[in-house]
């Protein structure tokens, strides 16, 4: 078995995303742990939202923006295993755009 991180990608302007209901933000976020019980045996790590971006790029650091707004790793025998883990969570629905990147977990090259 080897390991996937998840990477939720956010859509959406802040205007849209302050434009979703305290229902629908509840029945996400009920739907999330419905989800998430249903997987439980395939995640090695639930993750967490994620802040702001710092960028370190040679001898400066700089804030940037980016669409990543949480993370999870997961345990499956394949990358098509692992990606169809995430099919219909409730993520990819909440809002157009959103997605799931699923990338596997390689080890250190000479590890």
């Amino acid at each position: 078995m080897s390991r996937y991180i998840a990477l939720f990608i956010g859509a959406g302007e802040p205007e849209e995303k302050a434009e979703i209901s305290d229902e629908v933000s509840a029945d996400f976020m009920r739907a999330w742990g419905e989800w998430h019980a249903t997987h439980q045996s395939a995640i090695v790590d639930s993750g967490s939202p994620l802040g702001a971006n710092l960028r370190v790029a040679g001898d400066r650091t700089e804030a940037v923006g980016n669409q990543l707004v949480a993370w999870m790793i997961v345990e499956a025998a394949s990358a098509d295993e692992a990606a169809s883990i995430f099919v219909r969570h409730p993520h990819v629905s909440l809002m157009d755009g959103n997605a799931i990147d699923v990338m596997e977990l390689m080890p250190i090259p000479g590890g």
